[in-house]
């Protein structure tokens, strides 16, 4: 129970802050220039391949015992 309470507390401290970065004209153009620049395919790429092996590997396991018994049925004929 007072692990709930804990979470709680902090769900609402980071809700509540509400903090927005903000930078001048002329750095917010210098990064947005460094975001959106030629290599930001390859970056977003790198960026979501993590998420996608990570699903592959969560539909993999929740379908394991189905393509195991696929599997043992194919080898028993």
């Amino acid at each position: 129970m007072r692990i709930w309470k804990t979470i709680r507390s902090q769900l609402f401290l980071l809700v509540s802050y509400n903090l927005t970065a903000s930078a001048c004209a002329e750095c917010r153009a210098r990064v947005k220039d460094g975001i959106f620049d030629q290599s930001f395919s390859a970056n977003l790429f790198v960026v979501l391949l993590p998420i996608a092996i990570i699903v592959a590997v969560g539909i993999t396991l929740y379908y394991a015992g189905e393509i195991t018994d696929k599997i043992k049925k194919g080898t028993s004929r």
